[in-house]
């Protein structure tokens, strides 16, 4: 079941978080564009296999939503979806240097600090992620 989605250094958010736990139902609401809709679009990367088939705001296709999602910084931009099932993982979803997609499974529930440093004045920067 999916648990979490946190999207991190995109064109819209710096860092942005929805719990979803048992929820029945989830209702985000807030002003007009402020990104309810791309938050909802990265379902996307979760649940459509075939990356033609992505539909984005506009009816964009995910060549022409790969900047929005990722916001131009493919080592520095993630989306990272929590699921539990027989205990929690983690899909990463990135974009490479090609602008393509990678995507890793993460053992173990989501943890901010292995995805943001946090700095003296509250604020954060995201981490360089790179596979070993």
């Amino acid at each position: 079941m999916l648990n979490r989605i946190v999207v991190i250094n995109s064109e819209l958010y710096a860092k942005a978080a929805i719990s979803i736990g048992d929820s029945n139902s989830i209702q985000l609401a807030a002003e007009n564009n402020v990104g309810k809709s791309s938050f909802l679009n990265t379902l996307n990367f979760l649940y459509i296999v075939d990356k033609e088939q992505m539909r984005f705001e506009d009816n964009r296709k995910l060549s022409e939503s790969m900047k929005h999602y990722f916001g131009g910084s493919s080592i520095y931009s993630f989306i990272i979806f929590e699921i539990f099932s027989n205990g929690y993982y983690c899909i990463l979803v990135k974009a490479t240097p090609e602008n393509t997609l990678e995507y890793y499974k993460i053992s173990g529930e989501y943890k901010e600090d292995f995805f943001v440093e946090k700095l003296s004045d509250g604020g954060f920067k995201p981490k360089k992620w790179e596979t070993a």
